[in-house]
């Protein structure tokens, strides 16, 4: 078939074959594992009748492909290196590839991001930071994430963080925890409280800042992600929480996207599942923004907060389903 790729001075018609396969199993990983390394690798399998590769890149996941920049020059291989400039303005970039031959095109592959995190200790109060991971990466236990921030999990590795820590809903807080143990002599210290707990696509995680580095930093983390579907079950006797990490190439732009995927819509009625979204915000210790159930007025108001990639995100549940699952989308 063909497809239309359009801007404003011209109308390019690309002629999409299905003999001609998108590019599969998109990864991209940080050149080296250190905590500001700002280039990545990203690889892909070859597409069956590929005559080259086209890599795309954006710092908006949203915007239509042709308002996208190609990476360098067409790409006779499955793989680019490239360092896309992160700035506390552009913290995200995106990746997409297509396979061309002649006048055929493929479709685009599966996305990746390229994210940046940035933390500044509170010197009054607690220091958890609720964030989101991409549902695919390198970072597979509590440790790894370690060894991206710190270097390493031996003595003096608690230079910008104390502990990685997994929210469990059912306790309604945390079981599984990774920390710094200061314990003994300094030549014995190390990553060896509670223990290196395993992380799964959708897990709510939140990094505990060490004291010993009071300026802002930043941690540079790349991911792709894949259809995840989380399951709730409501708790009778305790409050309702659930920490969870949102796909960093979902669809969802705002809280009420989530609202609106799970329940349908935003009028009356619309809390069988859950009362309300909230975001982590680390200078409060505590949820910031929310958008909510409101039960007199029969709607959703509140804050219609923007959801950007590494967020921490709690959704409340109602208790007018006793459990339920959710699917995560893609773009």
């Amino acid at each position: 078939g063909t497809s239309a790729w359009m801007n404003e001075s011209k109308q390019v018609e690309l002629v999409i074959d299905q003999w001609l396969p998108a590019p599969a199993n998109l990864t991209i990983g940080k050149a080296n594992a250190t905590r500001t390394n700002g280039t990545v690798n990203v690889t892909w399998e070859s597409s069956d009748n590929a005559g080259f590769y086209r890599v795309y890149r954006t710092n908006d996941r949203f915007r239509p492909l042709y308002e996208w920049e190609q990476v360098g020059p067409d790409r006779y291989v499955t793989y680019l290196t490239d360092t896309p400039p992160l700035s506390a303005e552009n913290h995200t970039y995106y990746y997409q590839v297509r396979a061309i031959k002649g006048d055929a095109w493929s479709c685009v592959s599966t996305m990746a991001a390229f994210h940046r995190f940035s933390f500044t200790y509170n010197t009054d109060i607690r220091n958890d930071n609720w964030v989101a991971l991409s549902m695919v990466s390198s970072y597979k236990n509590a440790s790894d994430i370690v060894n991206d921030i710190e270097g390493g999990l031996g003595p003096g590795t608690n230079q910008y963080i104390a502990a990685i820590a997994k929210w469990d809903p059912a306790i309604q807080g945390t079981t599984d925890s990774f920390s710094y143990s200061t314990a003994g002599p300094v030549a014995l210290r190390g990553w060896k409280g509670g223990y290196d707990f395993p992380i799964n696509p959708g897990d709510g995680i939140t990094i505990l800042l060490s004291n010993r580095t009071l300026i802002p930093w930043s941690w540079n983390a790349a991911g792709t992600d894949l259809r995840c579907t989380k399951d709730f079950a409501y708790n009778i006797d305790k409050p309702n929480d659930n920490w969870i990490s949102i796909p960093w190439t979902g669809i969802y732009i705002k809280a009420s996207d989530i609202v609106l995927d799970i329940e349908g819509g935003l009028g009356p009625g619309t809390n069988i599942s859950i009362a309300a979204v909230g975001k982590w915000d680390a200078d409060l210790q505590g949820v910031g923004e929310s958008f909510s159930y409101n039960a007199p007025a029969q709607r959703w108001g509140g804050d219609d907060f923007t959801i950007n990639p590494g967020d921490g995100i709690t959704i409340l549940l109602s208790g007018n389903t006793p459990s339920f699952s959710w699917e995560m989308r893609l773009l």
